[in-house]
């Protein structure tokens, strides 16, 4: 397992490199295009002669010649090339070079998939060390009225319900505190395991993240549907059904063969008083083989309504899948283009929130403004922050989820 640097810190970049290197699904990707790749090598293959190279050795017996040696031996090679065989080889080698194209798409679209998740998780886990931020400061500011508000009430200024109402607001400071710092150290010891770091070793508790705070970004290309990756794969499947069943279809017809092989061998030369020429043999044909099933019980027809039927349940499957996909694109648009305007709103609204803040702090310093009134001004300025901050992040989620859609990630973020 990957072991982290000591006193690393992992921003954006190193954590996007990390999951490239370590996360197997990535190898997992790449083993099954290799896959594809020889299966599409090996359809090409059949389009090439092929030469064979027999061997034989042993014992014999044949009653008919008694005094013959019972030494059997051959030795052979044969040359075979299939010029003809009704297309077959035709129609494997099609569907296998769409598949290497189907593929190369599936896998980009799931390596897009897998990074936005880890993408996700370190931007939780930024946008819970805001909070965390934001709720320390408020827990210290709230501690500062409690302690006023109880000098007060044992002076005799405030009653008992004004220090039970200051008393609640500050264990409910102190249990979101709580709260979020147990979140913060799931979110960080999650991202941790995904990315494959062994915590037993100590290299966990030595990775430290940088701080990410995301800026607006620019609204990403809207490409047509029909240059959406998931659009791609949809034609290559339909098309792959449609040579599967055309394959099918075809053993209907009668089937026509032109096959030519040459060979060269000799056979018992190992036997006493055989040599090498004795029992030489060279050889060739070019024959043309016919064939045209008459009669199978409805074999033949039942496997082209089989082939028939699975290509139209893997189009409804994939079209659903497409639909899906489409949607959630317009989706993810739709709530970029609207965070980003209300992005703007949220941060005039913690500009104000600020501002008033400040007034009603020193209003609360000349003793114009009541614990209660100072307590609501503070927590309506840090909720205001910590709403923008999450208003941000959603902005930023929803850019990345995009760039992932359109199968542009990868290709964005390594490239920085």
């Amino acid at each position: 397992m990957p072991k982290a640097e000591a006193s690393e810190a992992w921003g954006l970049q190193q954590v996007v490199r990390r999951a490239l290197e370590a996360l197997p699904d990535f190898a997992a990707l790449d083993q099954k295009i290799e896959i594809q790749e020889a299966e599409f090598q090996n359809s090409r293959a059949a389009f090439y002669p092929s030469l064979d190279l027999n061997s034989t050795y042993g014992f014999k017996k044949d009653t008919a010649f008694p005094k013959d040696s019972n030494l059997a031996s051959g030795l052979s090679l044969k040359l075979t090339e299939n010029l003809y065989d009704n297309g077959e080889s035709w129609k494997i080698f099609s569907i296998e070079k769409l598949k290497k194209r189907k593929i190369v798409f599936e896998n980009r679209l799931k390596r897009e998939k897998k990074l936005l998740d880890v993408l996700n998780l370190y931007f939780d886990l930024m946008l819970s060390d805001f909070k965390k931020k934001i709720l320390l400061e408020l827990t210290q500011e709230v501690d500062k009225i409690f302690k006023g508000a109880s000098q007060d009430y044992f002076q005799g200024i405030k009653s008992q319900r004004d220090y039970i109402r200051f008393k609640s607001r500050k264990l409910k400071a102190d249990i979101d505190l709580s709260q979020e710092t147990l979140v913060n150290q799931q979110k960080r010891q999650g991202l941790l395991t995904l990315l494959q770091t062994d915590s037993r070793e100590g290299s966990a508790a030595s990775v430290q993240f940088q701080s990410f705070r995301p800026s607006l970004p620019l609204l990403p290309k809207e490409l047509n549907e029909d240059e959406l990756l998931p659009k791609k794969v949809f034609e290559l499947s339909r098309s792959i059904d449609e040579y599967e069943v055309s394959r099918v279809e075809r053993n209907f017809l009668p089937q026509v063969n032109l096959v030519m092989a040459a060979g060269y061998g000799s056979s018992d030369f190992l036997s006493p008083g055989q040599t090498w020429r004795t029992g030489e043999t060279n050889s060739w044909s070019a024959l043309v083989q016919f064939n045209w099933n008459l009669l199978d019980f409805g074999i033949l027809r039942r496997k082209v309504s089989i082939a028939r039927s699975q290509a139209i349940i893997n189009e409804r499957n994939d079209f659903r899948e497409l639909l899906d996909f489409e949607a959630r694109n317009r989706s993810v648009f739709s709530e970029l283009q609207t965070g980003i305007v209300n992005s703007s709103r949220q941060d005039e609204l913690l500009q104000l929130e600020k501002s008033n803040y400040l007034y009603l702090a020193n209003e609360y310093k000349r003793g114009q403004l009541s614990y209660v009134d100072y307590s609501a001004a503070l927590e309506s300025r840090f909720l205001a922050e910590r709403t923008y901050l999450e208003g941000l992040f959603k902005i930023t989620q929803n850019y990345y989820e995009i760039l992932s859609l359109q199968g542009r990630l990868e290709d964005e973020i390594t490239k920085k």
